[in-house]
């Protein structure tokens, strides 16, 4: 679907109303902030819309398939064919990052709230930073966070991870590039690439490089650093395997 189909259809599902301004435009996706419609009670709406997958640069896709496609698919021709096809392509990468905000949404991860979906688009809850300006929230990397919040936010992200983890999801890309500081608390973001951790073969792999690009950047706060993160995640991992992360 081009953008004004996309919008055009979710004004249609009453989701938003009209746009208000583009918020980003990345090397996968531009997004816009929208007028949210009855759907969201006058919540104003972030639309991801993402280019077309021959243009996009997701590194190691393969990993992140793995396990996603021998759940979701079962035919080897169905298989074929998404890898064949960039439009069937698409359509499943946009489908597993609104699931993805579904399940997390509902195991109480701090995630955007997801409205609607279409092939190549996402509809979910613009974040504002919190303070009343009604501005888009920083990016943890790009925010000068305070010292005296960095041990309660370095708790927060710690138990993100942990119940991700619990809804069977590794981010599989987590770093302050995808985390939103809003007033003292974070908000995890871009999900295309979560990963099941039931069935993905890399799944530990991804969960210490997530918790490795976390722990460096509280480590100038002096709270974490690459060993810690390692021996964290694999305790964690530990304790997933064997169904006690809330022991």
């Amino acid at each position: 679907m081009e953008i004004d189909d996309v919008l055009d259809h979710y004004i249609g599902e009453g989701i938003i109303t009209e746009v208000a301004g583009l918020l980003k435009t990345g090397k996968e996706a531009v997004v816009y902030r929208c007028l949210g419609g009855p759907v969201t009670s006058g919540v104003d709406v972030a639309v991801k819309i993402y280019k077309d997958i021959e243009y996009r640069s997701f590194r190691r896709m393969n990993d992140y398939l793995d396990g996603r496609i021998g759940t979701a698919i079962r035919k080897r021709r169905d298989i074929l064919h998404m890898y064949a096809d960039p439009a069937t392509m698409q359509a499943t990468w946009v489908w597993a990052e609104y699931e993805a905000l579904k399940r997390l949404r509902a195991g109480g991860v701090p995630v955007p709230i997801p409205y609607g979906s279409t092939g190549n688009s996402l509809a979910m809850q613009f974040i504002a930073d919190g303070e009343g300006s009604g501005e888009a929230a920083p990016r943890l990397r790009e925010c000068r966070l305070p010292a005296d919040e960095a041990a309660g936010l370095f708790t927060s992200l710690r138990a993100a991870v942990r119940d991700m983890l619990a809804c069977d999801t590794i981010h599989g890309d987590l770093s302050p590039y995808n985390i939103l500081y809003r007033a003292g608390t974070v908000v995890i973001i871009d999900l295309p690439q979560a990963v099941d951790a039931r069935y993905n073969s890399q799944a530990l792999a991804m969960l210490e490089r997530d918790c490795i690009n976390v722990f460096r950047y509280f480590e100038r706060f002096g709270l974490g650093d690459e060993m810690t993160a390692k021996n964290w995640a694999n305790s964690l991992w530990e304790d997933y395997v064997v169904n006690r992360l809330y022991a």
